[in-house]
């Protein structure tokens, strides 16, 4: 399927429950309408709402288009030179395609402020900040008393995140799943490919073959389809469910 049919199917959904304000995040923000969208990849969907923010829909399948429907308060698109700033929101409106419906026109106020100062030094080196904020922040709180899993996650989110402090500072789309794909490409277009390796050594994996992680990702595979269907209340359940294996666990082995 087309990204731009995929992205009609967005709307529709958006249409058929209500929303009046939706923008698209993450990875398709780089994708052109004519683009092919992976069978392993999804829509990241973020509804504004008024008042508190309720819990994260996760990931749901509408029209044969896999969605990931988060939401945010309206009082957080209030200010947009604050929004210019913010590294997760900036970059949904820095064009006019990100935005899925807008029936009063909000959205669209907020990408004609952000859009022209986006690569302003200043609000780049804000949104630098943002990401050494959250970076942080969540260090700070390792070892923290919690279940195992949840002090991996704890860990793991904050000690990848200056692959995210270099994609803000090179004003690209600071992805998830791909961050350090990205990230070394982006090194590479710049002649800094040598720093590359110290974010891997960071991580703890810089001496770990490709063998290795093909064996890992069979146990990994093995281990997610015996648990999937089991209930469980830990961070992103949604994507440990067998609807979403296409995208935890087949689309790891596209990359």
């Amino acid at each position: 399927m087309l990204i731009n049919q995929a992205r009609a199917v967005a709307q529709d959904w958006a249409r058929r429950n209500g929303v009046r304000a939706a923008f698209y995040t993450g990875s398709s923000l780089e994708l052109d309408d004519s683009a092919e969208l992976s069978a392993a990849s999804d829509l990241d969907i973020v509804v504004v709402v008024d008042g508190p923010a309720p819990a994260k829909i996760g990931k749901l399948v509408h029209d044969g288009v896999r969605l990931d429907v988060d939401f945010l308060e309206r009082r957080e698109l209030a200010d947009p030179d604050a929004v210019a700033r913010i590294h997760y929101l900036a970059p949904s409106f820095r064009s006019e395609r990100a935005i899925i419906v807008d029936v009063d026109g909000e959205l669209r106020a907020v990408h004609d402020h952000v859009a022209p100062i986006f690569d302003r030094p200043d609000v780049v080196w804000s949104r630098c900040e943002s990401v050494l904020s959250r970076m942080t922040s969540g260090l700070a709180r390792v070892g923290e008393p919690a279940g195992w899993p949840t002090q991996l996650i704890g860990w793991l989110f904050p000690v990848s995140l200056p692959t995210q402090l270099l994609l803000v500072a090179g004003c690209r789309n600071p992805t998830v799943r791909l961050r350090y794909l990205r990230t070394r490409e982006l090194l590479v277009d710049h002649q800094f490919a040598g720093l590359y390796p110290a974010l891997l050594e960071r991580l703890g994996c810089l001496d770990v073959t490709p063998a290795t992680v093909l064996d890992h990702l069979d146990n990994l595979t093995s281990a997610f389809d015996a648990t999937a269907a089991v209930p469980t209340d830990l961070a992103f359940a949604a994507d440990l469910s067998v609807d979403n294996r296409p995208v935890a666990i087949d689309g790891t082995f596209l990359f």
